[in-house]
């Protein structure tokens, strides 16, 4: 773990800093630890998805095709079941 000291913070930042600790709870140092985490780490998420997509229950192309056809019958509505 690292301490990191950032000079410089200007008021209107500083407001958004704190209005983003209230939503979500937080001091400022989780906060800003939050956010830097979601947009640095954010866009690894697709490629964590991708590793782990068989174990997710995420359907390939293939699947969700099969899918629909076994059950394209029950897309059709009756009436006469509804009397």
């Amino acid at each position: 773990m690292c301490t990191l000291t950032i000079d410089g913070i200007d008021d209107i930042l500083e407001n958004e800093i704190n209005a983003k600790a209230e939503i979500y709870g937080l001091n400022r140092t989780e906060t800003v630890k939050k956010i830097l985490t979601d947009v640095l780490v954010s866009g690894k998420t697709d490629e964590r998805r991708k590793m782990f997509a068989p174990f997710c229950g995420i359907w390939t192309d293939r699947d969700a095709a099969e899918f629909k056809e076994v059950i394209k019958d029950m897309e059709t509505v009756n009436p006469g079941d509804w009397g």
